[in-house]
Order: structure tokens, then C-alpha cells, then sequence
């Protein structure tokens, strides 16, 4: 088994060295914020490319407060999370339509999301409300979450993309599935002794963005 495994390695590894680089750009949206990929990648075949995609994505989170009631008052200044992920990916294309000088085919991605920053770390503000603060009103504290090597999920694309019969790229439209929990980084946090967690939307099993972008070939 381990020497089918190693041949298999090598067979990809070459045959990638061999074929077309592959480099791409694209921007996604959702309910919940917006995201940047950046592809890089070889196309071994026709129907088969393997890329690694670095993924800037932006949350919106709304802000947090604390508890009114007490001799102070605090709040989160940032309202936007922002998480970093590597996803490699296999993708599988069929082509379906030739007219032109244009081509269309339809493909699914799946890959690995790696979340490798996992450590989130933010000012917040805190105000007095009444002695014995009144000497200093407004002071800021940091607030962390807690510390992870990384984090994995699943994702899957689908998606249908129209190029140039000359191979030189093509532009493409798609959606995504994964069950990444996109705030996974601040559910740990607690500040004052208030869990963000409560502050947030609950675990999604899916979740879901569509997405547009550029790819081309060397």
C-alpha cells in the first residue's frame, strides 16, 4: 500500500512539473461577510488540476457590549473578523460547449480548508460610569481567545467557466459548501466575564458564498 501511495506522489509530482502553472483570483460573498482567493496550481490534464488557495476572508460581526449595570461600561471597537485559510483542492472539469473561439465547461473542487490562525487577540474599551473611576474614564484592556494549531474543515465547489480555446485562461462563476464555522476564532473569547459566544450566530452546519473570478495558464 505505501508503495502504491509513493508512486501515486510521484506520478502527480511529476506530471506537475511537467504541465501548464496554473494562477487565479477570484472574490466571494455571503450573508455574513467577503472573501479573496489567490490560486496557484498545475493543470496535469484537461479534466484534472491540483491548487493550493490562500483565502482572506472578512466576517462582519455587529460589535460587542457588556453589562450596563455596573460601574463601567465596555465595548468591542472592531465590528470585522478576519480569518486566513489555506485550501488545497483537486478539481475536476468536463468540458460542454465549444463555439468560437471560446470553450465552456462545468467543475467540482473539493478540498481541505486549513485555518492556521486560530489566536484572536483585540483591544477593548472600557468607560467609567461613576467614582471610583472618575480619575480615568476610559482605558483599554486586550481580550484572547484560545490558542489552536490549526483548524480543519471541509469545502466543496461548483462551478462553470468560460475560456479561450487557446488554453491562455478563462473567467468563472460558481457557489461553495463547507462546514467552516467562520467565527470559530472569537466563540472562546471571554471578556469581563461574559462569553462572546453568546454575542454570536450559532454553528451553521453549512455554510455557503458565491463566487467570481479570473484564472489563467503558463
Amino acid at each position: 500500500m505505501k508503495t502504491k501511495i509513493i508512486v501515486l506522489f510521484l506520478f502527480l509530482s511529476t506530471s506537475a512539473f511537467s504541465q501548464k502553472k496554473v494562477y487565479g483570483f477570484s472574490g466571494g460573498i455571503n450573508s455574513k461577510g467577503d472573501q479573496i482567493d489567490v490560486e496557484t496550481g498545475y493543470k496535469l490534464n484537461r479534466h484534472l488540476t491540483i491548487s493550493l488557495n490562500y483565502r482572506f476572508q472578512t466576517i462582519r460581526t455587529g460589535g460587542y457590549y457588556g453589562d450596563s449595570n455596573k460601574d463601567y461600561k465596555w465595548w468591542i471597537d472592531d465590528i470585522d473578523l478576519l480569518n486566513f485559510l489555506l485550501t488545497p483542492s483537486v478539481r475536476f472539469s468536463l468540458p460542454i460547449l465549444k463555439e468560437n473561439n471560446r470553450f465552456w465547461s462545468l467543475y467540482i473542487e473539493p478540498g481541505i480548508m486549513i485555518q492556521p490562525l486560530t489566536y484572536e487577540v483585540f483591544d477593548v474599551v472600557y468607560q467609567a460610569t461613576q467614582k471610583p473611576y472618575k480619575g480615568q474614564t476610559v482605558w483599554t484592556d486586550r481580550a484572547k481567545g484560545d490558542f489552536k494549531l490549526a483548524r480543519f474543515y471541509w469545502q466543496n465547489k461548483f462551478a462553470i467557466q468560460c475560456g479561450s480555446r487557446a488554453g491562455a485562461g478563462g473567467i468563472f462563476v460558481g457557489f461553495e459548501l463547507s462546514n467552516q464555522d467562520v467565527y470559530s476564532k472569537r466563540r472562546s473569547v471571554i471578556v469581563d466575564g461574559v462569553s462572546l459566544d453568546e454575542h454570536l450566530p450559532s454553528k451553521t452546519k453549512l455554510y455557503n458564498s458565491i463566487f467570481i473570478g479570473l484564472r489563467g495558464y503558463l
